[in-house]
C-alpha cells in the first residue's frame, strides 16, 4: 500500500510542476545551454519474476545512480548512466526455468540523450550489468523531467527501463539532483 501511494504521489507531484515550469521557462528563456551535467539520484527498481518462497513476484530494490552527460548541442548529448542496486535478489531467467542470483549488481550504459523540451529528456543506450557471478549486457531506455532550481541545479524525476539481454527486465522510478556546468551560447 505504501509503495502504491508513493508512486501515485510522485506522479501527481511531477504533473503539478510541469505547467508551472513551462511558464517560468518561457519568461526566462535565454540563448544558451549547458555543456556538462552531473546527476546523483535515488530510485526504486521494479524487477518482475523474482523468486520468493517459490512464487513469482515483483521485487522493489533500492538503487543509487550517478550520471554524466555531455551536450553536443542544445538538443543532443551523450552520457554515461550508472546505478548500483542495494539489495541481493534471485530471478527466473526470461523464457527458461533457470534461476539467476544477483548480489548488489552495478550497471552502466553509454547513452544518447535528446531534449524534447528544455526540461524533458529521453535517452537510449547500451551497456552492462556487472555482478560477481555473471555479467549481463543491457539495453537502456528512459526519460527524465527536470525542475530548475537556483545556481544551475535541477530536481529531476526519471522513469527508465533496462532489458538485460536473455535474462530479465527492470523498470526504474527515481528522483535525482543535477548540477549543470559551462554555459554555451546558441549559434
Amino acid at each position: 500500500m505504501i509503495k502504491k501511494t508513493f508512486c501515485i504521489v510522485s506522479l501527481l507531484f511531477i504533473t503539478s510542476f510541469i505547467g508551472a515550469q513551462e511558464a517560468i521557462e518561457q519568461e526566462n528563456e535565454e540563448a544558451f545551454f549547458f555543456r556538462h551535467s552531473i546527476s546523483i539520484g535515488v530510485s526504486n527498481s521494479f524487477i518482475p519474476n523474482t523468486i520468493k518462497n517459490s512464487e513469482n513476484n515483483v521485487l522493489i530494490v533500492p538503487t543509487v545512480g550517478f550520471n554524466y552527460d555531455y551536450w553536443l548541442s542544445e538538443k543532443w548529448g551523450i552520457g554515461i548512466h550508472s546505478d548500483l542496486s542495494l539489495q541481493n535478489f534471485e530471478i527466473e531467467r526470461e523464457g527458461r526455468e533457470q534461476i539467476v542470483k544477483r548480489e548488489a549488481p552495478f550497471s552502466t550504459a553509454l547513452v544518447v540523450d535528446y531534449k524534447l523540451h528544455p526540461s524533458w529528456i529521453i535517452y537510449a543506450g547500451y551497456g552492462a550489468e556487472w555482478e560477481k557471478s555473471e555479467t549481463l549486457q543491457l539495453l537502456r531506455l528512459g526519460t527524465s523531467y527536470g525542475i530548475e532550481l537556483e545556481k544551475n541545479w535541477e530536481l529531476g524525476f526519471s522513469l527508465g527501463y533496462d532489458y538485460k539481454i536473455n535474462a530479465f527486465s527492470t523498470f526504474i522510478l527515481g528522483l535525482e539532483f543535477t548540477k549543470r556546468y559551462k554555459k554555451q551560447k546558441l549559434k
